[in-house]
């Protein structure tokens, strides 16, 4: 008798839910966006599957308890796993009779993160957390933390209401993966940036002792010089541009892109280097789509 579901996600997933239903169930869905008035309205529609993210969780406590849910899906559950942060409290003060957590980071790297997970799914399933950390945990004298014991009987206990994929049985149905490293020498110009932030480097790494200037200096360097291993322009902005590294990429591009099958997915650390390969794509004239912080929800 399930017929309104409540989907809560990070922002950059609503759109790929909303695919993912249509694409298995063909049920109806809303994803909340707007005003806070229109919000409102979007959570009291009469669809199946009603899709917000965490952010708007905070914001819309109030218009989202109103609903009687039959269903409440956390997606990336981990962003629950801070027992004290506001964002976990909220989440778990929502009311559902069926509740579900999907998570791609393995829980039982942290205990604390486990607890946080399963009293939202069963309030009472590890008991209190006094208890639950007494018999699970291994402490020193100061109370830190150092070892985990009793971890077979915490299986048995969270077997009803855990279903694990493990890495083997994922890679079954993934293809194989080709691994393809190309390596590019940088231009005289990246090199000559390279090589001087790597002295700043050397002067300093000598030292007895490192103050917080030695080491914020340090760190500076070491970017710097891992942005020149991209382009000058990430550097120093300015024209002309030296990058062997780009100019290899366009070749790349001009050669993945003929074929109208093939989809591309370009990662870099730097927004800036997104700005050039930015470039190439237009020259290129293919289609493409850009994502960085400064992307709003």
């Amino acid at each position: 008798d399930i017929s309104r579901v409540l989907v809560v996600c990070p922002a950059s997933l609503n759109s790929q839910w909303r695919s993912e239903v249509a694409r298995f169930s063909g049920r109806s869905v809303q994803l909340v966006m707007g005003t806070a008035a229109e919000r409102e309205h979007q959570y009291q529609s009469e669809t199946f599957f009603t899709v917000c993210n965490y952010e708007q969780v905070l914001r819309d406590l109030a218009a989202i308890e109103q609903v009687p849910w039959d269903f409440i899906i956390l997606d990336e559950g981990q962003r629950i796993k801070n027992w004290e942060s506001k964002t976990s409290n909220m989440i778990r003060s929502l009311e559902s009779p069926f509740r579900l957590v999907l998570s791609g980071t393995p829980l039982e790297n942290n205990l604390g993160e486990l607890f946080t997970v399963a009293r939202f799914v069963d309030e009472q399933k590890l008991g209190p957390a006094y208890l639950f950390f007494n018999r699970h945990r291994v402490v020193d004298d100061r109370g830190k933390t150092i070892g985990y014991q009793r971890l077979d009987d915490l299986r048995e206990t969270m077997h009803p209401i855990l279903l694990r994929r493990t890495r083997g049985e994922v890679a079954k149905q993934l293809p194989e993966r080709t691994d393809e490293i190309v390596r590019v020498t940088p231009t005289e110009e990246q090199l000559e940036i390279h090589h001087g932030q790597m002295q700043i480097v050397a002067q300093i790494v000598v030292k007895k002792f490192l103050t917080e200037m030695d080491l914020l200096r340090l760190r500076r360097a070491l970017a710097t010089a891992r942005m020149s291993c991209d382009s000058t322009y990430l550097v120093n902005q300015e024209e002309p541009e030296y990058s062997s590294k780009v100019e290899r990429l366009g070749e790349l591009l001009s050669q993945l892109i003929d074929d109208p099958d093939r989809q591309i997915v370009l990662f870099s650390e730097w927004k800036r280097m997104l700005d050039r390969v930015e470039k190439k794509l237009v020259a290129s004239g293919c289609d493409y789509v850009r994502l960085d912080g400064s992307v709003p929800q």
